[in-house]
């Protein structure tokens, strides 16, 4: 009786805890913490929801010492008729004065960049993201992994 108890109540916790306005997660591991530049990272998703707005979260994991302030990325958005968006972006994860403008726990750092917010997808399809690093070395060391996000506006 006990026991049922138990169950029910870690079923009814881990259903409250599903994030409802997250339509899309997806964590790419950067091999060796280098992310060279003719690597390319490459995120897919299919849209169903033409109506609804979203906010579009880059969250990259890295090192608290990395070198670099920022870092330059060429993104390219590929919608379902095959029609492409390209865009450069500075990803600023570090201020001037070298705090993290991410959240650190001992030499790991999180940043939660908004790369879109409040935007919509016209076309029912399947959307991609493809990163390439543009900065001016040709192999960025100290990112750990990428994550793209895809959040449905409350």
């Amino acid at each position: 009786m006990l026991t049922r108890f138990y169950i029910v109540v870690v079923l009814f916790l881990f259903l409250i805890s599903c994030d409802k306005n997250q339509v899309y997660f997806k964590e790419i591991k950067i091999e060796n913490s280098s992310w060279a530049y003719q690597d390319s990272i490459v995120f897919s998703w299919e849209m169903k929801d033409t109506t609804s707005a979203f906010d579009l979260l880059l969250h990259m994991h890295h090192n608290a010492d990395m070198k670099y302030q920022n870092v330059y990325l060429n993104v390219k958005t590929t919608n379902p008729d095959q029609s492409e968006i390209s865009n450069l972006l500075s990803l600023e994860l570090f201020q001037p004065n070298g705090k993290s403008n991410g959240d650190c726990s001992q030499n790991q750092c999180e940043a939660l960049i908004p790369l879109q917010e409040n935007i919509s997808f016209p076309q029912m399809g399947n959307y991609s993201l493809t990163l390439f690093q543009n900065s001016r070395d040709s192999l960025i060391t100290g990112i750990q992994s990428i994550a793209l996000e895809l959040r449905r506006k409350k």
